[in-house]
């Protein structure tokens, strides 16, 4: 899949999207059992895998360094991140994982 972290392309990536729910059990002293009561969805987040030159790597570790309010584009959409953790290894592998910033 093709990315585009700011203005940065990222192409043949392997996207993975994780999305989970905050969920809270409450109990009743006169009750048996107890509920399980849906608190609404975390943030998106997302890891970006793929082969990258150290050049590009450079590029990209700027981009996500320096600047506030990056935005990567997906098929599924545009979302406005924040980068957790961003990885390179001499093989030209990279990991880029990133949580939506929800506004």
């Amino acid at each position: 899949m093709d990315v585009t972290i700011g203005q940065i392309p990222l192409k043949n990536c392997e996207v993975e999207i994780i999305l989970e729910r905050y969920a809270s059990r409450h109990s009743s002293e006169y009750i048996d059992g107890d509920d399980m009561v849906d608190m609404g969805r975390k943030s998106y987040e997302f890891n970006i895998t793929g082969q990258i030159t150290f050049d590009q790597f450079k590029v990209l570790n700027e981009e996500v360094r320096t600047k506030k309010g990056n935005v990567i584009n997906l098929p599924l959409g545009n979302f406005k991140i924040v980068v957790k953790k961003l990885q390179y290894k001499t093989s030209g592998e990279f990991l880029l994982n990133v949580i939506e910033d929800v506004v």
